[in-house]
C-alpha cells in the first residue's frame, strides 16, 4: 500500500476526484467500457480506483495498474462530465505514479530512454525495422500476434514503416512557389515522418503553392505524447525542451504540424 503523501502527482488531483458523484454519464461515451462492459473499465470506475489508492484502501498492483493502462485517453469522458472532472488527467497522474515505481513495459522504457531522444538513432532503427518488417514480420502469423503484445500494444497490429522517411525525401528548406508571404517551421512528427511520408510531401506541396516557405529542422525529435501518455513525465519534458530549442533558433512566423 502507498500513503497519499507518497503519491504527490496523483494527490494534486484529489479535489477533482472528489467532484465525481458517480452519475455514470461518462460510461455512455467510454470506448473501453463499451468493449468490456466492466464498471472498473469505465471512467467512473477509474476515478474510484484513484480515490481508493489515495485513501490507502488498495495498492498500485493488479486491477489498478491494469485499468489505468487500459484507458485510451480519448478525453470523451472529460468533455461530457457535468461536474467538470478531468478523468484523463487523473489517469495520466496515476500512470506517472506507476512509472515512478518502475511499473512500465520494459520495451517502452528502453525506447523512451534512448531511441526517441536521438533522431539519428530513431531513423537508423526505423530503416532496419522496415526491412525486417517487410521480409520477416508481415505475413508471419506468430510474430504478428507476439510482437504487439511484447511491446505493450495488446492486440493492435503494428503499422507498416516507410522505406524512406519524410525528412529524407524533403530538403530542410523548401522555397515558396511565388512571392513569399510566410515562412513556417514544419514539425513533422514520428508518425508522418516514418509511417506516412506522403502526407508530409502533400503538406509541403500545399504550403509552397500558396506562397509559403517551409523549414524542416533536422534536430526535431518525437513530440513526447507517447511518452507523456505512458506516465514518463521526465522524458516527455526532455523531448519537449529539445524541440523548443530547435524551433526557437529559426526565423519563422509560426510552427505547423499534421502528425
Amino acid at each position: 500500500m502507498a500513503n497519499a503523501h507518497e503519491l504527490p502527482i496523483l494527490k494534486e488531483h484529489e479535489d477533482s476526484i472528489s467532484k465525481c458523484f458517480r452519475c455514470g454519464l461518462c460510461r455512455s461515451v467510454c470506448p473501453s467500457f463499451e468493449e468490456t462492459g466492466l464498471e472498473s473499465a469505465s471512467p467512473r470506475g477509474r476515478i474510484q480506483f484513484a480515490g481508493a489508492l489515495l485513501d490507502n484502501s488498495i495498492s498500485l498492483k493488479g486491477a489498478f495498474e491494469e485499468r489505468m493502462l487500459d484507458c485510451l485517453n480519448c478525453m470523451k469522458c472529460s468533455e461530457i462530465c457535468p461536474s467538470g472532472v478531468k478523468t484523463d488527467r487523473i489517469v495520466l497522474a496515476a500512470r506517472a505514479e506507476l512509472a515512478r515505481r518502475g511499473k512500465m513495459n520494459p520495451v517502452k522504457k528502453l525506447i523512451f530512454n534512448t531511441v526517441l531522444k536521438n533522431h539519428h538513432v530513431l531513423i537508423s532503427l526505423s530503416k532496419l525495422a522496415a526491412l525486417g518488417q517487410k521480409w520477416f514480420y508481415e505475413g508471419n502469423t506468430i510474430l504478428e500476434a507476439l510482437v504487439p503484445k511484447l511491446s505493450g500494444m495488446g492486440d493492435k497490429k503494428l503499422p507498416s514503416l516507410a522505406g524512406k522517411s519524410a525528412m529524407k525525401r524533403l530538403p530542410e528548406v523548401i522555397p515558396a512557389c511565388g512571392d513569399k508571404i510566410l515562412r513556417v517551421g514544419y514539425f513533422v512528427g514520428c508518425a508522418t515522418n516514418l509511417l506516412f511520408p506522403e502526407i508530409a510531401e502533400a503538406t509541403v506541396r500545399v504550403l509552397t503553392r500558396n506562397n509559403v516557405e517551409v523549414v524542416i529542422p533536422r534536430g526535431q525529435v518525437c513530440c513526447g505524447i507517447p511518452v507523456y501518455s505512458s506516465g514518463d513525465l521526465r522524458n516527455a519534458k526532455h523531448l519537449a525542451e529539445q524541440n523548443l530549442r530547435v524551433f526557437r533558433d529559426l526565423d519563422i512566423d509560426c510552427i505547423i504540424t499534421d502528425c
